[in-house]
């Protein structure tokens, strides 16, 4: 990467990363992926329900350049309505020649979201 960003001074405006997250309309949050700031106490828990209702959302960001979050329907994001979002919503926006960033959650492990990836970013 280094070695790309001394060939190439615009080089890190070129990837676009991508996440997903979840909000519980109960006030749980999962303290492994994020982080709040605030005076209260941080180490207060909030009990809730299982199964209470949540809203999923996807996003992409890059440089200068966001693609609109996305809301899941379904409960779960999982790799077929996943792949949907980025089919219809967000490569379709892609500038030419970006670089797709992605973490290492469950659906992006599924072979037809990696089949789709290598047809849509061929040799990248």
């Amino acid at each position: 990467m280094l070695h790309e960003i001394g060939n190439d001074e615009r080089f890190l405006q070129k990837i676009m990363f991508c996440d997903e997250v979840t909000f519980h309309v109960c006030g749980h949050v999962y303290s492994q992926i994020v982080r709040i700031w605030g005076a209260e106490n941080p180490h207060a828990s909030v009990e809730c329900e299982r199964s209470t209702p949540k809203v999923n959302v996807g996003c992409d960001l890059m440089h200068d350049n966001v693609i609109s979050p996305f809301l899941f329907v379904e409960l779960i994001v999982m790799s077929n309505n996943y792949l949907n979002m980025l089919e219809l919503l967000a490569v379709p926006q892609f500038p030419e020649s970006v670089i797709f960033q992605h973490d290492d959650a469950p659906p992006h492990h599924a072979i037809i979201y990696r089949e789709f990836l290598d047809e849509a970013f061929h040799q990248r």
